[in-house]
């Protein structure tokens, strides 16, 4: 067999060189069973038979169901990336208006730790969000029936992964997750400052990924583009602000 595009299968021919042409089915069959035993891929190609000259060969082609995979995870990709950051957005704008994260920032404690608001790569921040959240749709790929599959429970299932992971199993201790209030010095007031963020964020963001599947609705698609493209102007915005860029009232 050759290793291009093509197989090309002769051990069925008759003695004058002819394929048969009564058993032509069953000949068929037989070559599907050889060709299926083959690759690895299997699943991937699709098997059609066709006469070119006095030659059977087998074509191979992708089939719907890779290419359906492939449009899956970047419709999956896209909602998990937008929602991410949209959820993201509005939890940091409600900490640091409702949660008064500007004068806690500038505390004795954390102005040692976190950048001020001002800072250009705080600016950033949300912007680069369309990353950290297309490095999440890669892993949430893999178990995306078991959150679009359970009915009303998906969401559930993925606010309790994001929370839960969030706050209780980091690998890095962090203010505001266990790991945090056991290694480091910071004082259990300001761990639990965060806490709210957080399940602001996880609730935005686990609900809003139940309704867009649940919903399917046509509004989706162009509402979250259009949100990601003003947070990536703002933080484009302010980021020209924090370095001097724009002009200073």
């Amino acid at each position: 067999m050759q290793r291009s595009g093509f197989v090309q299968l002769n051990s069925f021919r008759n003695e004058d060189g002819s394929l048969p042409g009564a058993c032509c089915g069953g000949v068929s069959e037989r070559i599907l069973n050889v060709f299926s035993c083959l690759g690895k891929n299997k699943n991937r190609v699709r098997k059609r038979i066709t006469r070119k000259g006095k030659q059977t060969v087998v074509e191979n082609k992708p089939t719907t169901r890779q290419t359906n995979l492939e449009d899956s995870f970047w419709r999956f990709s896209w909602r998990i990336t937008s929602l991410h950051t949209i959820s993201y957005t509005i939890a940091g704008l409600f900490a640091l208006f409702a949660m008064g994260y500007k004068e806690q920032f500038s505390g004795e404690f954390l102005s040692n730790l976190m950048r001020p608001i001002n800072s250009p790569y705080v600016a950033l921040g949300p912007l680069l969000q369309l990353i950290n959240g297309f490095f999440m749709s890669l892993y949430l790929f893999p178990i995306k029936k078991v959150l679009t599959e359970n009915g009303k429970n998906g969401w559930k299932i993925l606010f309790l992964l994001v929370a839960g992971f969030s706050f209780f199993t980091p690998q890095i201790p962090g203010i505001g997750n266990f790991e945090g209030l056991i290694y480091t010095k910071a004082p259990l007031s300001i761990h639990l400052m965060g806490i709210p963020e957080c399940l602001a964020y996880s609730l935005l963001f686990s609900s809003g990924f139940g309704f867009w599947y649940r919903q399917e609705k046509k509004w989706m698609n162009p509402t979250t583009i259009t949100l990601v493209c003003l947070i990536g102007l703002m933080s484009v915005l302010g980021y020209l602000d924090s370095i001097g860029i724009l002009p200073k009232r």
